[in-house]
């Protein structure tokens, strides 16, 4: 979120509100105005999509959005062998980290541990491709989980209007 563009439209919206307030009876109050405002807000937020790109891809786990096993099988740095046979990045746990690392650890691609969509599209699939070049973007929503923390932050910052 630009904040100081933020900053601006809450103020606007809070003067006025409060000279829509000095016609009594007429309409939402301001704060219940600027309440609506960030919660509309929030929705086409997080109806947005994001594209990341994780190449170029590398054998030896690299660092990707945090992630510093980016592409081996397994959770938290914890190699599972037994998914791909070793502790290398594998194509089906480089792109299910695209999804979990880079877009959101709730995205339904994470949660199902699955891959890119045009390398598998079923639960449970990501870790039979452990052989080839993943495809180096995932797309998927913002992260709703961290739009509802920004726009709840920004609520509580909201001057009070009475």
């Amino acid at each position: 979120m630009d904040s100081t563009t933020d900053k601006e439209q809450l103020e606007a919206q809070k003067n006025a509100g409060q000279a829509h307030d000095e016609d009594e009876g007429k309409g939402q109050t301001a704060a219940t105005s600027l309440t609506t405002n960030l919660v509309d807000k929030m929705k086409a937020k997080m109806m947005q999509r994001t594209t990341l790109y994780t190449g170029p891809f590398m054998k030896v786990p690299p660092t990707r959005c945090g992630n510093s096993c980016f592409g081996m099988c397994g959770s938290d740095c914890k190699c599972d062998k037994s998914v791909c046979g070793d502790c290398d990045a594998h194509k089906g746990c480089w792109e299910h980290d695209c999804y979990c690392s880079c877009i959101s650890p709730n995205n339904i691609r994470c949660r199902n541990f699955m891959a890119n969509i045009l390398t598998c599209a079923h639960k449970a699939c990501a870790g039979r491709f452990c052989k080839g070049d993943p495809i180096l973007k995932c797309v998927g929503p913002v992260d709703a989980f961290n739009v509802r923390k920004k726009i709840i932050a920004e609520l509580k910052k909201a001057p009070k209007v009475q």
